[in-house]
């Protein structure tokens, strides 16, 4: 028997349709208007509510170790309470949630911190530890802060570079617009319920790391053993800690919490090495530890049921990888691979672990081709398409024009079939932005395919792309970690000067050169070179330079994002410039402010 792809037997249903003058879907209401849509009733599936459950919000101590678990809802701190001192294990997203922390460490210990380990640069991970340290005690070298030899580079890679469209991406993922009931029950598939606005301008700690880890690394905190080593499975930079003398493994985001892990993060991400986690959990697994701690959702205690989940983790992330790897040399692309592999299999599904809450099995198959192959399935066709707003147009009037093409979408709606209904409103929505109605008709299969979801983050995209449709989603609302210079300021400057690159406007800059030299407080001098539209950061102090700029770094931060003119700066005493100021104000002219996009619904 053949298998027919879906979109082919619904263009196939589409063409008979329009044979038969598609007399059905072309009724309206007496007033001429199109019928009133179908409007799905709210809902939230039983096994999404069961699953958010789950999580907790409190501090667990670790059977009779000295290891506790500071349960905060959207990710946990690990503290360990040496006969020395207190190591922390991750120290949360921002000052709110270091804060909550302290204050639950503060009520079992009155020991100070000691040491401070990143399990991975994930901003949940890295952002509250200037709230948990002085950073004075970090530069002396008194308080170590210890983390993955690739730290930097992949914060700087993952976090900074694409922070505009990651920031509009992670909104809608996370569901920071949603109302009503629908944000009640809105939670994170892998770490519970967000309280806070994640993206409001809360500030943030980061302290970079001291000491690193390449592979293994035995070290001795607060008068307790660690052996660190580095996993790289969830992020290219994690790394757990094995505490040998309790048994205990502090596990980070290998294990993502009780659910299906993000093999690829709808947030955007390069694609996650399925092979390097799988590697990971097994040298969890060679350690045979007798309890394992994670950053998201409970503890597992005991040596056989640590040893089970592991097994059965490593598992479900091997089958979906090599299952996917099987179907793309079979030939199979792209959406072809999401229905070809819609679910982890009876056997490997088990609740909390492998339900696919946060990530899923179509998601990640279609990861592999991207990552593996290309974003080219080999059809020359796909090479320099027609651009899609004028494919679009050429479609509508093909199928007889807009009126028509708003029928079959509402049609669609009301033979159960949103996804068709999505798809053929986003034709219309594409060849006219301001087409009210077809904006409603997409707005209302997204609410339907959203209410039927258990995955929170395809959930979540539907249900924020509806209301973005019906404008109530403003970007800037949800902005607030990405437009603070302060927060800016506080990363180190080569990954603040490094994000520079990205903000150059080649329409302006065209083969301008340029160099600034950089002056910042306790600091070596850089410089900024700006040729043929591109940026280069330069250590030291060059032979040439237009000017030269000493200001601090938060002043710098300002006039990155737009916040602050370069004629304002100087005149106020916060850039002091030697030599030719023009070019200063000229350089600042050449960065593109306006790099945040306004939708995804293209």
């Amino acid at each position: 028997m053949f298998n027919v792809p879906v979109h082919t037997l619904r263009l196939a249903r589409l063409a008979l349709c329009l044979g038969a003058l598609c007399l059905q879907a072309q009724q309206t209401s007496a007033a001429g208007k199109p019928a009133p849509l179908p409007q799905p009733d709210y809902h939230a599936p039983k096994a999404l509510l069961e699953h958010k459950a789950v999580f907790s919000d409190e501090v667990k101590k670790i059977a009779d170790t000295p290891v506790w678990s500071l349960i905060d809802h959207g990710v946990n701190m690990v503290m360990v309470e040496g006969p020395e001192g207190l190591v922390l294990f991750d120290t949360g997203l921002h000052q709110e949630y270091a804060e909550r922390a302290l204050a639950r460490i503060r009520a079992i210990s009155d020991k100070p911190v000691v040491a401070i380990i990143y399990s991975h640069h994930h901003p949940d991970h890295i952002n509250g530890a200037g709230f948990l340290v002085d950073r004075r005690d970090v530069d002396s070298g008194e308080v170590p802060v210890i983390a993955a030899h690739n730290l930097m580079r992949e914060m700087s890679s993952e976090l900074v570079m694409n922070a505009p469209i990651m920031a509009l991406r992670s909104a809608y993922m996370f569901g920071f617009g949603l109302e009503g009931q629908a944000k009640k029950d809105n939670y994170v598939g892998c770490c519970g319920e967000l309280k806070e606005n994640a993206a409001a301008p809360i500030p943030t700690a980061f302290i970079p790391p001291t000491v690193l880890v390449h592979d293994t690394l035995n070290l001795t905190l607060g008068g307790i053993e660690f052996e660190l080593f580095f996993t790289g499975g969830e992020a290219g930079s994690h790394i757990a800690a094995y505490l040998p003398e309790h048994g205990v493994l502090l596990a980070g985001d290998e294990i993502q919490g009780p659910t299906f892990p993000n093999l690829h993060s709808l947030r955007g991400t390069r694609m996650r090495d399925a092979n390097a986690w799988v590697e990971a959990l097994d040298r969890m697994r060679e350690r045979a530890p007798e309890h394992l701690v994670p950053n998201h959702g409970n503890p597992i205690l005991g040596r056989e049921e640590v040893a089970r989940v592991l097994t059965l983790y490593r598992d479900a992330i091997q089958y979906t990888h090599d299952q996917a790897i099987r179907h793309i040399n079979k030939g199979l692309v792209h959406e072809e691979l999401a229905h070809a592999l819609p679910g982890l299999p009876e056997y490997l599904r088990e609740e909390p672990w492998t339900g696919e809450h946060y990530g899923n099995v179509p998601t990640a198959a279609r990861s592999y081709y991207a990552g593996y192959i290309s974003w080219f399935s080999g059809d020359a066709t796909e090479l320099m398409p027609t651009p899609r707003d004028e494919f679009a147009s050429r479609m509508v009037a093909l199928l007889g024009g807009r009126e028509r093409v708003a029928t079959l979408a509402r049609n669609a709606l009301q033979e159960s079939d949103p996804q068709f209904a999505a798809e053929l409103a986003t034709w219309l929505i594409r060849s006219d932005r301001k087409d009210a109605h077809a904006r409603e008709i997409k707005a209302t299969a997204f609410r339907t395919l959203g209410y039927q979801q258990t995955n929170m983050n395809w959930r979540n995209f539907y249900l924020m792309g509806a209301m973005d449709l019906a404008g109530k989603f403003d970007l800037r609302n949800y902005t607030g970690q990405l437009d603070n210079p302060d927060n800016l300021a506080r990363l180190p400057l080569a990954v603040m000067l490094d994000s520079l690159r990205y903000r150059v406007d080649a329409g302006k800059a065209g083969d301008t050169r340029l160099t600034l030299g950089l002056h910042f407080p306790d600091a070596e001098p850089l410089a900024v070179e700006l040729r043929n539209s591109i940026i280069q950061i330069r250590r030291g102090t060059l032979p040439k330079t237009n000017a030269t700029l000493a200001l601090s770094a938060e002043t710098f931060a300002a006039l990155m994002l737009g916040n602050r003119s370069p004629g304002d700066a100087i005149d106020e005493g916060s850039v002091i410039v030697e030599g030719d100021q023009q070019a200063v104000t000229q350089f600042f002219t050449l960065l593109d402010y306006d790099i945040a996009p306004g939708s995804l619904l293209h």
